[in-house]
């Protein structure tokens, strides 16, 4: 692959995702994304998915958790998904194209929601990196918050909640609002991530 025409982020990115392990198996099992043993992964430890539950899916482009999850759902349940960016079609999902941070959108998803009992919310959603730490960090952070927020409205006493969050500061103090609310909370630090990613993923349990 020429790299040229790229710039010197994105040709690392590229050439990363070019030789990953993940990247090569997902193409030879013909998965829509590498982010798919992500939540295989965190389902391996915590054994989270089992028929007829109802899921909400935020940041799911192109939508490697949401096929993940229908498999294990179906046929009883229900997957909602979300993204900025379109998805690929897949059947029992119901995808909502839009930004959750346009307060406007927030809220006609959140109405097409809030009829569903949701079991479990997840997020994979990401801040675009400036490679400002700080700035990124914050954006991150913020769509935690964004998240969690979602989750109080939605969730049904016994819900699950995982969620990307990236290291850095100011993450330990939101951790500490999430272990106030949730029965339990384990943070994973997956072996399916880059080896230098500094992505976690928390997993919430129960509503106190």
């Amino acid at each position: 692959m020429n790299y040229k025409r790229f710039s010197k982020s994105s040709t690392i990115w590229l050439q990363r995702n070019f030789r990953d392990k993940y990247v090569l198996e997902a193409k030879e099992k013909k998965l829509i994304s590498r982010s798919w043993f992500k939540l295989h992964e965190i389902n391996l430890k915590e054994k989270i998915f089992e028929k007829n539950m109802n899921v909400v899916d935020l940041g799911c482009s192109p939508g490697g958790w949401s096929k993940y999850v229908s498999r294990y759902v179906s046929p009883g349940g229900r997957i909602i998904s979300c993204d900025i960016r379109n998805m690929h079609a897949i059947n029992n999902v119901i995808f909502y194209k839009g930004d959750l941070l346009d307060k406007n959108f927030l809220s006609y998803f959140l109405n097409n929601v809030i009829k569903m009992s949701t079991d479990v919310l997840m997020s994979d959603m990401s801040p675009n990196f400036s490679g400002n730490k700080c700035v990124d960090i914050s954006n991150s952070i913020n769509l935690l918050k964004l998240s969690f927020s979602i989750c109080k409205k939605i969730f049904l006493k016994r819900g699950i909640y995982i969620v990307k969050v990236f290291e850095g500061k100011g993450l330990q103090k939101y951790i500490k609002i999430l272990k106030k609310f949730f029965k339990k909370l384990k943070i994973y630090k997956l072996k399916t991530s880059y080896n230098k990613s500094r992505e976690l993923f928390v997993v919430g349990r129960g509503i106190k």
